[in-house]
């Protein structure tokens, strides 16, 4: 399981945040155009897996996802109201095979 920390958050829109993520000891982690992180989250006793696309370049230093949010979605609604910069966020490492080579 990857430890991400959030580096920067770019407000979008009202409705979306760019967040940019490194790994919490400082190794960078290699992924492919096109794949996706799954974000882990125990809320309310409960384990929950969302997946959001990779919209960074591999080539960048930090990774970046993009969150809309969503009327009924839980995890949207907590990453845009209470994550913050130097928060820790858990995630699988980056999967997903419709990938550029």
């Amino acid at each position: 399981m990857l430890e991400l920390r959030v580096e920067r958050i770019v407000r979008e829109l009202p409705d979306a945040a760019t967040f940019y993520l490194a790994e919490r000891n400082g190794k960078r982690i290699a992924y492919k155009a096109g794949q996706f992180l799954t974000l882990i989250f125990n809320h309310h006793q409960e384990e929950i897996r969302r997946s959001y696309s990779l919209s960074s370049s591999p080539d960048e230093p930090l990774l970046a996802i993009t969150v809309k949010r969503v009327a009924n979605g839980e995890i949207s609604r907590f990453l845009l109201s209470k994550v913050n910069v130097g928060d820790i966020i858990y995630s699988a490492d980056p999967a997903g095979v419709f990938t550029v080579d």
